[in-house]
């Protein structure tokens, strides 16, 4: 019985290692959602020349959940537009992120950022603006992409050793 319950532990552990990794492509996948979401608003604006609630609902159409619910929530907010600025409003609509959508902590506040920077200028600093975020979002992208295969390796290793630590001790 005790061997059973050793091996569990052990078994146990690993997974948790093998699932911090999963959750490292999962947060690349959302990214990866995101820069395609502001490149398909950025194309929208350029080429449509409509404000940013049209805009979004045109671009809700064509991406996947959590960001077409994003996209919806933010177009009907701003066509209230209760008082509220841009800023403040896609503050909110990233706050109202589901936790399971695969942004961590930092990719929030970064995407959250950027309401700090839309809806007051022209149309040409509005796309500069998107164009700019996009391109410090994809470095970020990147960077995490080089450190994937390590990270993964090394969760996959904390795992199996806090497995067998404890698989000692219990011994």
């Amino acid at each position: 019985m005790k061997v059973i319950g050793l091996i569990l532990i052990l078994l146990s552990s690993t997974l948790i290692g093998l699932a911090a990794g999963k959750d490292l492509s999962e947060r690349i996948a959302a990214m990866e959602q995101v820069e395609q979401m502001l490149q398909l608003l950025r194309g929208e604006l350029r080429c449509s020349y409509i404000p940013f609630p049209q805009a979004f609902c045109q671009v809700a159409d064509r991406v996947a959940s959590p960001w077409k619910e994003f996209l919806r929530d933010l177009s009907v907010r701003l066509e209230r537009m209760s008082g509220s600025r841009m800023q403040e409003l896609w503050a909110e609509a990233v706050d109202g992120l589901p936790e399971n959508c695969g942004l961590a902590g930092e990719d929030r506040k970064e995407l959250s950022a950027l309401g700090k920077e839309l809806g007051y200028l022209d149309l040409t600093m509005q796309l500069n603006t998107l164009e700019h975020f996009e391109e410090r979002w994809k470095r970020r992208m990147d960077n995490l992409r080089e450190e994937l295969p390590a990270k993964r390796r090394i969760f996959r290793c904390l795992g199996i050793c806090a497995g067998v630590a404890m698989a000692l001790i219990l011994w």
